[in-house]
């Protein structure tokens, strides 16, 4: 036991390797043969008892290459090998390095400038926000503007129209004679009477 690395020495997959080899060892002592024997004494022979030693000493030796061989296929499998050497890496160039001798901190100007920069970002978005709005509404009237345009557009047309219509029976009016206006009108009072 002396010549064993020191535990700081010890890489992560040598570490491994001991814990590995500790779990298969105390899995297979819980397969106790003397409690087996005990169980079993009145019932066998001598014999039976030395091929139960046999056969649990065969299912031992099994059950430990069984145990290491699925171990060293979960290592090939998620590549553990490697990612111990990475880590072991990791932690050695982490060691190399100088430790921090003070912490960087922010000076007050900073705090304040930047304090300063979100304020003005957030009226920035609500500037923008406001402004999107007050566009939105701007074309919401300009549409209703155009729509009202349109039918006082169509009004005057209309009225325009009735205005020459108007025009017109006025300029007929005036050529019919006044005796032929006045037995029309006349005409008109009695079919109105009737």
């Amino acid at each position: 036991m002396s010549h064993e690395t020191p535990a700081e020495d010890k890489t992560t997959r040598d570490k491994f390797d001991e814990l590995t080899n500790k779990w298969i060892e105390s899995s297979i002592k819980a397969f106790d043969l003397n409690l087996l024997k005990r169980s079993l004494e009145k019932l066998l022979t001598e014999e039976s008892m030395e091929e139960l030693e046999n056969a649990h000493s065969q299912a031992q030796d099994f059950m430990t290459n069984e145990l290491r061989n699925k171990m060293q296929e979960l290592r090939t499998k998620y590549r553990l090998n490697e990612q111990m050497e990475r880590f072991d890496e990791l932690i050695k160039n982490a060691k190399n390095k100088p430790p921090i001798e003070k912490r960087v901190l922010p000076a007050p100007e900073q705090i304040v400038s930047s304090i300063i920069h979100e304020a003005k970002e957030n009226e920035l978005m609500r500037l923008q926000q406001e402004y999107d709005d007050i566009k939105a509404k701007n074309c919401e009237l300009m549409d209703q503007l155009i729509i009202q345009k349109k039918e006082f557009r169509d009004q005057i047309q209309h009225i325009q129209d009735t205005i020459n219509e108007a025009e017109r029976g006025c300029e007929v009016a005036s050529n019919i004679p006044v005796s032929e206006m006045i037995e029309l009108t006349e005409k008109m009072k009695h079919l109105k009477n009737s």
